[in-house]
């Protein structure tokens, strides 16, 4: 608790009863917490409300990650025409080589 031990707490609290009376002391505690409960109930608002805009304001290297991963699934779901024409020619080559003999040797004269 605010890095105070049992012989400081002590010590302030003797001081309180010297000091503010042992009459008051009750009255002036409970303001005391009140003002304390107010103060955390401020902070958490101020740390909500930032958390918020922290989540709403979108950083320009992860927006440039998400283009990124968006482009890799088009990619994986939707190859280039490129490599389609290169696949679509090797098939052609192979139905070629497959209907026409092989020619090996020398040539019949």
């Amino acid at each position: 608790m605010f890095g105070i031990g049992m012989p400081e707490l002590l010590l302030i609290l003797a001081l309180a009863v010297i000091f503010i009376g042992p009459s008051k002391l009750p009255e002036v505690a409970r303001s005391l917490g009140k003002g304390m409960r107010e103060f955390r109930r401020a902070t958490d608002d101020f740390k909500r409300s930032v958390n918020v805009e922290e989540a709403q304001v979108v950083s320009p290297q992860r927006q440039a990650d998400v283009h990124q991963q968006i482009s890799e699934a088009e990619q994986v779901i939707e190859p280039d025409s490129e490599s389609q024409i290169q696949s679509d020619d090797t098939e052609e080559v192979k139905a070629e080589t497959e209907t026409t003999p092989m020619q090996l040797g020398a040539k019949d004269e």
